[in-house]
């Protein structure tokens, strides 16, 4: 378990914190690691109906789990699945680092790399270790009207 208390205001224009009472300018963060399940929960202590939780479920399965954090019919009904892809989804031209390319990055320690737009199912046919890493993003604002 870990508790951390991020002071933000300094990231905030002026005008705008000078406003703002102190407690709105705290960002409260508790972490509950439990390998291979982990919870993170941000809140702010002015704004008390709010809140954003994130657990994490780690697998060794490609992706395929359809419900590994065990939703009801109603929370998948609100679901929103945003498939990662290591290889094939873009990256911004600021963020792009050579070295960390896994399309040109070869491991001298595993030999495994580089890998190719359809490495997935490659890895799934040649029985090769593969990790995914299942993110649900709660977010709660009740405020009438919100």
């Amino acid at each position: 378990y870990t508790h951390k208390v991020y002071h933000v205001g300094m990231h905030i224009p002026s005008w705008f914190r000078s406003i703002l009472p102190k407690a709105a300018l705290r960002v409260v963060e508790e972490s509950w690691n439990a390998y291979p399940y982990t919870r993170t929960r941000f809140t702010c202590p002015f704004v008390e109906k709010f809140s954003i939780d994130i657990e994490t479920f780690y697998k060794t399965d490609a992706g395929e789990n359809p419900n590994v954090f065990s939703l009801s019919a109603v929370e998948k009904n609100q679901l929103t699945i945003d498939f990662i892809d290591i290889v094939k989804d873009p990256v911004p031209p600021n963020e792009y680092k050579t070295e960390e390319d896994p399309k040109l990055f070869h491991s001298i320690k595993t030999q495994r790399g580089p890998l190719s737009d359809n490495w997935i199912e490659e890895y799934k046919q040649q029985v090769f270790p593969i990790m995914c890493a299942y993110k649900l993003c709660k977010v709660e604002f009740r405020y009438w009207g919100m």
